[in-house]
């Protein structure tokens, strides 16, 4: 009985919430699914924002904002409405050669630097088209390589670089990451 009554004590004073987590990694730009959403018991009042498990249906079919690894806390900012692309941007498709981006990758939400080269006799030692000048892009996603190693590096471009990116996508680029604040 006093077992009984402690533990209905305890679960009185339990004031925590329920907010909505990740269930497994979610990329910049990926549509937030039902699968992608769990709950979590948090305390209230804490300086962390969070999305209470009630607004569940709110948050399906948003974007994420950035990229979220499983397991996290969801926060308003961190997801939008606005799909990508967004309104005044395009999704183009680069093949990229192998040794033409970092070794250790790219991922979704990186910011790159796409510079196009000319193509030469099976070398890549020419200039870039005057024509088609560098430019900045997010990366969305990156395929898996095919039989020549070749891999296409799904980027988000505003509209003042849509038409370089087109270009671009035609034929060799370089990407090149940028850290923070370039």
């Amino acid at each position: 009985m006093v077992a009984v009554g402690n533990y209905a004590l305890i679960a009185g004073q339990d004031a925590r919430v329920d907010v909505l987590v990740l269930t497994r990694d979610v990329s910049w730009g990926q549509q937030i699914g039902e699968g992608d959403l769990g709950v979590a018991k948090a305390v209230p009042g804490q300086p962390l924002a969070s999305i209470p498990a009630s607004e569940r249906a709110g948050v399906v079919g948003q974007v994420a904002r950035s990229t979220l690894p499983a397991g996290s806390v969801l926060a308003p900012g961190q997801l939008s409405a606005q799909p990508v692309p967004g309104p005044g941007e395009r999704l183009v498709g680069l093949p990229v050669r192998p040794g033409h981006l970092p070794a250790r990758g790219l991922a979704a939400g990186d910011l790159v630097q796409v510079s196009p080269v000319a193509t030469g006799t099976g070398t890549d030692t020419g200039l870039a088209p005057a024509a088609v000048e560098p430019f900045r892009a997010r990366v969305l996603g990156v395929g898996l390589p095919d039989s020549s190693g070749v891999v296409t590096v799904d980027v988000v471009v505003g509209a003042d670089a849509a038409a370089a990116a087109t270009s671009a996508a035609a034929g060799q680029v370089v990407l090149v990451q940028l850290g923070p604040g370039a």
